[in-house]
């Protein structure tokens, strides 16, 4: 089993204690293959840009060549409005990385590990 199965989080904290009393939500979006240096020409503000604002999990989707297909973000925020303007203000974003992205709340649900040191 891969480090960070079930609630035990890669830095041995425990994913259940990082929930807060707000909404839970997951950023997927795709990347344009035309933007490929863009994406890399940006890649600084972008990372400084989410660093500032606490994610729960994140980074790049990678294909099954390994390059880059897109990104996904998970966070907190406190209304569906709220989130929508934080994706919207990612400088992926607004340089139009990405050919299209979704928005979903998520339902975190924790469990224990069944297997593994954890167990």
């Amino acid at each position: 089993m891969p480090d960070g199965v079930g609630t035990q989080a890669r830095s041995g904290t425990d994913v259940g204690a990082r929930l807060g009393p707000m909404p839970t939500f997951l950023y997927r979006a795709e990347l344009d293959p035309s933007k490929l240096d863009l994406r890399e020409a940006i890649r600084p503000d972008h990372l400084a840009y989410q660093a500032e604002l606490g994610n729960l999990a994140g980074g790049p989707l990678l294909g099954e060549d390994g390059a880059p297909s897109g990104s996904m973000i998970v966070f907190e925020a406190e209304s569906f409005d709220a989130a929508r303007d934080r994706v919207r203000s990612d400088p992926y974003t607004t340089a139009g990385v990405f050919s299209s992205w979704t928005l979903d709340r998520l339902d975190v649900k924790v469990w224990a590990t069944t297997a593994g040191e954890t167990a």
